[in-house]
């Protein structure tokens, strides 16, 4: 597997802080490592981080992102497909993040707290 990828629209460190924005490099790192990933998850995963992370985003706005434009059934039915691949993707580079569905809205990338004890 390379270590290079493509430029990324949007651009994020995982750190303490959680996903934080780079805006010097043209890489998504996660942990250290360079995110290797197909133009359009990192497209979905920029849609989702920043003011949005925590939060539903749209279809609507997950489909432009894609370059969709309009969500119909079946643009909506490949973008879940984009979805699922983000988190395997996520889940592979141990990002304590996942993916939730808001159903007849769109998606939101959450953080994972870890239990107390």
């Amino acid at each position: 597997m390379s270590n290079t990828i493509g430029r990324a629209r949007a651009n994020f460190l995982w750190g303490d802080a959680g996903l934080m924005p780079l805006t010097n490099k043209r890489a998504i790192i996660v942990k250290g490592r360079r995110l290797v990933a197909p133009q359009q998850e990192r497209n979905l995963l920029a849609c989702l981080h920043g003011n949005n992370l925590g939060f539903a985003v749209p279809y609507e706005t997950l489909c432009a992102a894609l370059g969709y434009g309009r969500p119909t059934r079946k643009k909506k039915h490949a973008l879940q497909q984009h979805v699922v691949s983000l988190k395997r993707l996520l889940d592979s580079y141990g990002v304590p993040c996942t993916i939730t569905v808001a159903h007849n809205v769109g998606y939101a990338l959450c953080p994972v707290r870890k239990a107390k004890k």
